[in-house]
């Protein structure tokens, strides 16, 4: 699935936004592929339950996210860039996903994940820029 991932990512059309290039190849994925929305809640529930289960997932997402950086870098986008992109979208799109398992209707993973995007944009404005001084209290 990673190399998939990783290879829709190589052939996007554009790479000028990468955060919004990972977060969509995440979501376009088929993951009604991979079982019915019910046994993907409970295989998840048993990941979460089991510490050794978990860390395996969290270091299989890790390396998931290591081939996004290799494939925006390939890309032409910076590292840093692509570093945060590839660590932002796949928590963006763990979000979404977390979020379309307990949901009990039949929104899209595609229309949580823009949710979740709203949600960022809140907490990191467009054009918001780094400020070198402490946030006043």
């Amino acid at each position: 699935m990673s190399a998939v991932l990783v290879e829709k990512i190589l052939k996007a059309p554009s790479v000028a936004d990468p955060l919004q290039v990972v977060t969509q190849v995440l979501t376009e994925f088929d993951w009604e592929s991979m079982g019915s929305r019910g046994s993907q809640r409970q295989r998840h529930a048993v990941i979460a339950a089991n510490p050794g289960l978990l860390e395996r997932d969290l270091a299989k997402q890790h390396l998931m996210a290591v081939g996004f950086v290799d494939a925006l870098r390939q890309r032409g986008v910076d590292a840093d860039v692509a570093q945060l992109a590839a660590g932002v979208g796949t928590h963006v799109f763990r979000t979404a996903y977390e979020r379309w398992l307990g949901a009990d209707d039949d929104t899209t993973l595609a229309t949580i994940c823009a949710s979740v995007m709203s949600d960022l944009s809140k907490i990191v404005p467009t054009g918001a820029a780094a400020s070198s001084s402490p946030p006043e209290s």
